[in-house]
């Protein structure tokens, strides 16, 4: 796993305050999609804690030794969960839109099959 130190967009990034995409572009002087990619890459070795509400954004866990009292490492579990649960939920909504694909696949290579075994006869 690379540090942190190795994924340059993490110096955008607060352990406190959650920061929207285009704030970071802003101030990375980046794009929007050159930011997304960096944090997609980021939060492949690194926890990155998203909101997707109103005042949603992103943000870095705290470390534990800043973490100054287990209530505010039980508050770090919960955004930690929360951002997973979204995860969750995105997975259930992407599976219902493959079902169909998924059903169209199938039909069409029974008609493959079909249209191939009866030119065969």
């Amino acid at each position: 796993m690379k540090s942190l130190k190795d994924h340059p967009i993490a110096l955008f990034l607060s352990e406190d305050d959650f920061i929207k995409n285009p704030e970071v572009a802003r101030r990375s002087s980046l794009t929007d999609r050159r930011v997304r990619e960096m944090i997609a890459e980021l939060a492949k070795e690194h926890p990155v804690i998203s909101r997707s509400d109103a005042g949603g954004g992103i943000r870095l866990p705290k470390k534990f030794v800043n973490c100054k009292s287990v209530e505010e490492l039980e508050r770090e579990i919960d955004a930690v969960q929360l951002t997973m649960d979204q995860f969750q939920s995105r997975k259930k909504e992407l599976n219902r839109r493959l079902r169909p694909l998924i059903a169209y696949r199938k039909a069409a290579e029974k008609e493959i099959k079909r249209r191939l075994e009866k030119h065969e006869s």
